[in-house]
């Protein structure tokens, strides 16, 4: 919205990709500072299954409403992963809010 092609606060396009380019990196980081190798281990066998699985389920469905908007097949398959990759931070955040990061689900 600040680029160049929004309200215009940005000149060039290139500053905004240098700018989402350091904000993917700090979302990896703070998502890097709350994995823990061993609470991983523990839980291996719900999040090797059902983290593909929402991912795969995530990007159907956003596929689905993306082809009702006529974007190509490429378009879809960026639409369903970005949703998905939103509502993993999403739903992180809300369990960080309520002190259930360390439970099962």
């Amino acid at each position: 919205m600040a680029g160049p092609h929004g309200f215009g606060l940005i000149g060039e396009a290139r500053e905004v990709e240098i700018l989402a380019e350091i904000g993917v990196v700090l979302l990896l980081f703070t998502i890097g500072i709350e994995f823990s190798l061993k609470s991983l281990v523990r839980i291996k066998r719900s999040s090797l299954i059902g983290g593909p699985l929402q991912v795969i389920a995530t990007v159907v469905a956003a596929s689905l409403v993306s082809r009702k908007l006529g974007l190509s097949w490429r378009e879809l398959i960026f639409m369903g992963f970005l949703i998905s990759l939103s509502s993993t931070a999403i739903v992180l955040k809300l369990f960080q809010e309520s002190a259930t990061v360390d439970s099962p689900q």
